[in-house]
């Protein structure tokens, strides 16, 4: 995972292990809920797919939601506002185990921001890595979609670089 480039949330079932392995991208944009019950394990990566699924718990979490309308500054990032319901941390894989009518759960970090750090000589080679990063980026975006692909403009630097990339790599 540590490999993978881009926004993703994903899970894969070992049928000979009865394991089950969610995981979720690194800055963690595409979310994944899940909900660990007695004898039930349900995932989703839209809460109203799991609240439509009758056995779940809806029950509100109510420290949750009071600390999240306080404004409240939290870096749990596990916590819903539902309290049987969690949500997969950025970077970091649920190992999911159904073993002798047993549900075990055991959580693990696969990266962290910051853990290699990468230095260059000069800041040429600084501005020659950020423009093929930032290409690269652009370029996976476009090669996902088909057909014609327009961008709106903030007026920021950011958006004018990126609408800049788009025209150049078509």
């Amino acid at each position: 995972l540590c490999n993978v480039n881009g926004d993703f949330s994903g899970a894969i079932y070992n049928e000979t292990e009865k394991e089950l392995l969610l995981f979720r991208d690194h800055l963690g944009v595409r979310p994944l809920f899940y909900y660990p019950g007695n004898h039930l394990f349900a995932f989703s990566t839209d809460l109203r797919g799991l609240l439509a699924f009758e056995p779940v718990d809806p029950s509100i979490n109510e420290d949750w939601v009071y600390k999240t309308m306080c404004g409240y500054l939290s870096y749990d990032t596990e916590s819903t506002e539902f309290s049987h319901i969690f949500c997969v941390n950025p970077a970091e894989y649920i190992r999911v185990s159904f073993k002798a009518e047993q549900i075990k759960i055991k959580k693990q970090r696969y990266w962290s921001l910051g853990k290699t750090k990468i230095r260059y000589s000069s800041d040429l080679e600084y501005q020659r890595k950020m423009r093929e990063l930032i290409t690269d980026s652009v370029q996976r975006r476009l090669n996902a979609v088909s057909g014609l692909v327009g961008a709106e403009l903030s007026g920021g630097l950011d958006s004018g670089v990126i609408d800049i990339l788009i025209h150049r790599l078509g």
